[in-house]
């Protein structure tokens, strides 16, 4: 009897956890694929002006260091709002 009520409370915690990872992971894709978004059409703007391709170097390159600063930040804000 004890071993089943082990088994029980040994799922539940893998439930909760898993629950949890879904919870805060959703907000943290969504938010990166809004970011990927906007360097898209960024992209299309500067490829337009006057920059053109240099422009488009330019984003290139820093995009990267834009991505690793946001990601940082999603796992600093992630968890601390677990708190």
């Amino acid at each position: 009897m004890k071993m089943n009520v082990k088994k029980d409370l040994t799922w539940e915690f893998q439930n909760t956890k898993l629950m949890e990872i879904k919870r805060f992971s959703i907000p943290c894709v969504i938010s990166m694929v809004v970011a990927a978004l906007y360097n898209i059409v960024d992209q299309i703007f500067i490829g337009w002006s006057e920059a053109g391709a240099y422009g488009n170097v330019a984003t290139n390159i820093v995009y990267p260091f834009t991505v690793l600063a946001l990601g940082l930040a999603l796992l600093v804000g992630g968890n601390l709002s677990k708190g």
